[in-house]
């Protein structure tokens, strides 16, 4: 009987987590289409001069590229629940190393320095998500300064995967909202949504981490910026 009051209140959390979820997405899209169907109709009434109509087409462009990450984000969550890893060898250092470089003339435009310390080796992993995982770090390290500053990221070989850092120069975060940040769609209170993003990223790189059987942490002291922790253990190469 125990057993069986256990299954059902597991079964209960689950529904209950499903439909926060659901809730929180279908918010995040209201919130956005919201303001893409509002300056739409703007442009198309009001009589507007060039410099309000780019102002009014910006902020189109810009909601609309948040729902095409928000989409993004949750296919990736879809893919990562609904099949196995596909593990193969492969160095995350190099992998590390060409994403900064592709990822530095970016930031670089918004004053962000982007740079990288790598150890050399080799582990099993799923190349395609790691890379997703260290892109949405970075990504979120980013929104997390705020304006220039920096953004260090550091792979080091573990005897079975490896230990990937990406440490910022922001504000760092309250300590009672660290066992949160991989909740979907959590944000840090006084984060306005297009610092903050949809609040995905996170609960998808810590899917990507406890895949590859490691962890996500975090270390944050307010004013001292912040570091995420990602422990991967796929095995080794």
């Amino acid at each position: 009987m125990a057993a069986e009051q256990e299954a059902v209140s597991h079964l209960e959390a689950v529904v209950e987590r499903q439909a926060r979820f659901v809730g929180s997405y279908a918010h995040e899209i209201r919130t956005a289409l919201t303001a893409i169907i509002g300056y739409a109709d703007l442009l198309r009434l009001q009589k507007l001069d060039e410099g309000e109509r780019a102002e009014a087409a910006e902020f189109i462009l810009a909601e609309g590229q948040r729902l095409e990450r928000l989409s993004q984000l949750i296919l990736d969550l879809v893919v990562l629940e609904g099949r196995p890893l596909r593990l193969s060898p492969a160095s995350p250092g190099t992998l590390v190393q060409g994403l900064v470089k592709r990822l530095a003339p970016l930031y670089a435009a918004d004053g962000v320095d982007l740079s990288c310390a790598c150890e050399e080796g080799a582990c099993l992993m799923e190349p395609d998500l790691v890379a997703s995982l260290v892109e949405n770090l970075c990504e979120n390290a980013r929104k997390a300064l705020g304006g220039p500053g920096e953004v260090r990221v550091t792979c080091q070989a573990l005897a079975d995967g490896c230990r990937i850092s990406v440490s910022d120069t922001g504000p760092g975060i309250p300590p009672e909202a660290l066992d949160r940040l991989a909740e979907p769609f959590y944000r840090v209170e006084g984060a306005r949504p297009s610092e903050g993003g949809a609040g995905l990223g996170l609960t998808l790189c810590h899917g990507i981490a406890t895949a590859h059987k490691g962890s996500l942490s975090f270390a944050s002291e307010p004013g001292e910026g912040t570091t995420v922790i990602a422990e991967l253990h796929g095995g080794a190469a």
